[in-house]
């Protein structure tokens, strides 16, 4: 099997692990991975149940911008992705949940604030929520960018949350760890 048949397994696996925990349903939330000069990122609107590797999409990280490869189209959060993936070059995965206490401070637009050592994974004392914008759009993947200077996570105003850094296994456990904090902070309040 190649690197990238590993990497494809990979974010299938993560995804729908995602939805068996709880942090997303459905076809919701999305993974993207760093693969050589490339973007591998979970397709749109596929049950992740019926995803196989070749639905994955690939994307050229310097090509044209929406290029991609594959007979699936790519989530359409691939903004953002691929904007965390041209600017961040220490990023190597993207992680994207609907995680149901994250989602609630978003919605509230409340950043979580260092009240869980796990915070501190992120890259600061908190983490920011990102401005409103629709999904899919430039002006989502432009606040995210602004919320993630300086950290690997970010949650998105209205809508959900993200983790990125330089493995998905890292990622998908930073993502897992924050959902205690959000619960936490709901409860406390």
């Amino acid at each position: 099997m190649s690197t990238e048949d590993i990497i494809r397994r990979s974010i299938i696996e993560s995804c729908r692990a995602m939805n068996a925990s709880g942090l997303n349903q459905g076809t919701s939330g999305n993974i993207s991975v760093r693969y050589g000069e490339s973007m591998l990122i979970s397709p749109s609107s596929i049950p992740y149940d019926e995803v196989t590797a070749d639905m994955i999409a690939s994307m050229p990280i310097a090509g044209e911008r929406g290029a991609y490869d594959g007979p699936k189209v790519p989530s359409v959060e691939w903004p953002f992705h691929l904007d965390i993936m041209r600017s961040r070059p220490d990023v190597n995965a993207v992680v994207h949940t609907h995680a149901p206490f994250s989602t609630i401070l978003a919605i509230a637009r409340k950043p979580i604030p260092a009240c869980h050592y796990m915070i501190a994974a992120f890259g600061g004392n908190d983490v920011r929520v990102a401005d409103y914008a629709r999904y899919g759009t430039q002006d989502l993947s432009d606040s995210v960018l602004r919320a993630l200077e300086g950290r690997t996570a970010c949650l998105m105003a209205n809508h959900g949350m993200l983790a990125c850094g330089d493995s998905l296994k890292k990622r998908c456990g930073a993502r897992s760890n924050s959902k205690p904090s959000p619960s936490n902070i709901i409860t406390a309040c």
